[in-house]
């Protein structure tokens, strides 16, 4: 046998242990997990929103309303604009834009701060405007927003302070042991990612302003469908 002919046997060969490889993995994938694969597909296609229920009104037989939908709206704001992290991000990722990706990897974190800081004021008087419209349109003071929020973030550092805790120890006991040393990084509770109501109870013309400002600056505050229930002779004098 030529020395081409060997070649030439051993090349079929190495395409006939790919062919045989790539059919085992075909048929493991439909065989052995298609139930399973075409489940998960089948499951992604299939999106779930949960809609508002919306009752009729009642009346009783001299028409006079026993119950209604009153339309109302609340307002909430993320938890990172209520505590000022957002502006922080915003100017970092407008010194980043600015500068290039590979400019910002060959900064410093100081020099990455100096070019943040540059953008903060511009991303803190978004908040501010955010805080004015919202004691505008919500008819509070200032003194009372600043206590709503305060309230928010004790809740929520004191909802974090017990999980990052119960994380810290489970991660002690899987790596570190009584003696061992590592660095732990808390993982975000839900509550520091969500948004919280500041306002609520608010008409469908207030609602629209609050919208008009979701959409020209997106991730700073959420308007929300909050209708509720009137029961107009729950209380007769």
């Amino acid at each position: 046998m030529s020395m081409f002919h060997r070649r030439l046997l051993l090349l079929m060969t190495l395409v006939m242990v790919v062919i045989v490889l790539l059919g085992a993995q075909v048929g493991r994938l439909s065989i052995f997990e298609g139930d399973q694969r075409r489940s998960i597909a089948e499951s992604s296609l299939d999106r779930v929103t949960y809609l508002p229920t919306y009752r009729g009104r009642i009346i009783d037989r001299k028409g006079n309303v026993l119950a209604r939908d009153r339309a109302s709206y609340e307002v909430a704001v993320d938890y990172d604009v209520i505590t000022g992290d957002w502006a922080l991000a915003q100017a970092e990722r407008a010194a980043r834009k600015e500068i290039g990706r590979e400019g910002w990897s060959e900064l410093s974190r100081h020099e990455r701060q100096q070019r943040a800081a540059q953008f903060l004021p511009k991303f803190e008087d978004e908040r501010q405007q955010l805080w004015t419209m919202i004691c505008l349109l919500g008819e509070i003071d200032r003194d009372e927003l600043n206590d709503r929020l305060d309230r928010i973030k004790r809740r929520v550092e004191s909802m974090a302070a017990v999980v990052h805790d119960r994380q810290r120890q489970s991660a002690l006991r899987e790596y570190g042991g009584e003696s061992g040393t590592f660095e732990f990084i808390p993982r975000p509770i839900y509550e520091q990612e969500a948004t919280h109501v500041v306002l609520d109870q608010l008409r469908d013309d207030i609602a629209l302003e609050f919208n008009r400002f979701a959409q020209s600056r997106p991730g700073m505050i959420e308007v929300r469908d909050a209708h509720r229930r009137e029961y107009p002779w729950e209380r007769v004098e």
